[in-house]
């Protein structure tokens, strides 16, 4: 991360460890841990193929999607939508979703969640089980 005049943070995908533990390689940009967003975080999800993101929900917050390259498989609530690339849509704030690459090029997406939780609050909660060994683990991002 780098500071700019006026104290504006600037975060870097390069720079960042893609968190793997919900599957896939999340990198959380501007978050309240990175650049102490107070409204909503984004960040970037790439999935190679065959991979997935565990399905969860948000409690608090609509998720937006956006595709930068696809195709990208994401069910929500049990209805599966295919997203090409440049293609965005909205999950619902409490909507089941699960995002997959279920194509032969990795899929790279950037999300967007508004408003964050209250203080204390998950972000997100798991609806089915981790694909890693590390179901214990907290996935804070």
């Amino acid at each position: 991360m780098t500071d700019q005049p006026g104290s504006i943070p600037i975060v870097s995908l390069d720079d960042l460890d893609p968190v793997t533990v919900s599957g896939g390689s999340v990198y959380p940009l501007l978050t309240p841990k990175t650049v102490g967003s107070t409204t909503g975080n984004m960040g970037v999800l790439r999935l190679i193929p065959g991979e997935w993101n565990t399905e969860h929900i948000h409690p608090y917050s609509e998720e937006y999607v956006m595709v930068l390259q696809g195709p990208l498989a994401i069910r929500i609530d049990d209805v599966l939508h295919t997203l090409q690339t440049h293609q965005a849509l909205i999950v619902p704030i409490g909507a089941r979703h699960r995002l997959s690459n279920d194509g032969e090029t990795e899929v790279v997406v950037v999300y967007t969640l508004a408003p964050l939780p209250p203080p204390g609050e998950t972000m997100q909660i798991f609806t089915e089980p981790l694909p890693t060994d590390a179901a214990g683990e907290s996935v804070a991002y």
